[in-house]
């Protein structure tokens, strides 16, 4: 005898199955902060230019210049 006759179980509808989006957000999210902290960029050295030399510049003087203040606001170049 078979039981289903018997005691049959009532059907619960629950309408149309649903993903929830709040766990796939998390997960994008871990997921991009992962891949920012791993991502290694390459270290860039530079372009090497050649910067042109004057002809007609004249040298620059590397004399040090000295500037004094005493206390009455007298300014003195070069101890003069």
């Amino acid at each position: 005898m078979p039981t289903d006759d018997l005691c049959p179980m009532p059907r619960i509808n629950t309408g149309k199955p649903e993903i929830s989006m709040a766990p796939l957000v998390d997960i994008v999210f871990l997921l991009l902060i992962f891949f920012m902290v791993t991502t290694v960029f390459p270290e860039n050295d530079g372009l090497l230019i050649e910067k042109p030399d004057s002809e007609n510049a004249a040298p620059l003087d590397n004399d040090h210049v000295i500037v004094m203040l005493d206390r009455q606001g007298i300014a003195y170049i070069n101890e003069r």
